[in-house]
């Protein structure tokens, strides 16, 4: 009886991976023949040349503002402003639970 039953599990088996099988060759041939068509269309180019002009745009933002460093410093200072409160809570916390530790 066990001998069946090990042979019935492992016809299971053999059942589900080839079924898996045959999905799985289905997708990847799905998605072989999206990518052949994305690329063979030229939408690859279109998507690239979106982002370039994206990046481009963001650069000359950037850059009209005075590069990364004033902008950074910019929002450092505005963020430190708004949560000035909370940090402060935060390292008195902090200082208190390092006082009682020792």
């Amino acid at each position: 009886m066990a001998r069946n039953a090990a042979g019935t599990l492992q016809q299971q088996q053999e059942t589900y991976m080839d079924s898996t099988k045959a999905h799985l060759k289905e997708l990847r041939a799905t998605l072989e023949s999206f990518w052949m068509e994305l690329a063979d269309s030229g939408s690859i180019n279109t998507i690239l040349d979106a982002v370039t002009v994206l990046a481009a745009g963001i650069a000359n933002i950037f850059k009209s503002l005075g590069g990364g460093i004033p902008i950074l410093k910019s929002i450092s200072a505005l963020m430190l402003d708004v949560f000035a409160t909370q940090i402060s809570k935060s390292i008195q916390i902090s200082m208190d639970n390092a006082a009682r530790s020792k």
